[in-house]
């Protein structure tokens, strides 16, 4: 996928959390600010993540992007310390498959911090340049 969906990506999330959750604490709205921009991330029931940032709409279940037909999903690793969260972006055509490997830290019920490392590899700490901290809306 492109540089687009990467930097909305980052500019999105970063997630650690200090006391176990199941995936149904990150179901909800979510709103980040991030270099004087908002932005949303939307975590349903059924697995699927969504973005919305200048009132553009990226992921869930079906959109398009560049002429494909791309799903974005999500899956949470409670049991590790910072949790650890997978955006995954699925062609559905071919398969194709792309991760965004993130971080999280909930500081309270309604609030996490969310890191993420669009090279591939998972951040191993929160710093400011990777990082934002989201409110549930």
């Amino acid at each position: 996928m492109t540089l687009l969906i990467k930097h909305i990506l980052v500019s999105l999330i970063a997630l650690t959390f200090n006391f176990n959750l199941t995936n149904s604490e990150f179901v909800g709205k979510w709103v980040g600010k991030n270099k004087r921009k908002v932005g949303y991330v939307n975590f349903d029931y059924n697995g699927y993540a969504s973005i919305q940032l200048n009132g553009k709409n990226y992921g869930g279940e079906r959109f398009d992007y560049n002429g494909k037909k791309v799903k974005m999903t999500y899956v949470v690793n409670s049991s590790t310390r910072p949790i650890q969260l997978d955006f995954i972006l699925t062609d559905i055509n071919s398969g194709e498959v792309q991760k965004f490997l993130a971080i999280v830290k909930f500081t309270d019920y309604d609030t996490m911090q969310l890191a993420l490392n669009i090279m591939g590899k998972r951040p191993r700490q929160f710093t400011p340049n990777n990082s934002v901290i989201l409110k549930r809306d």
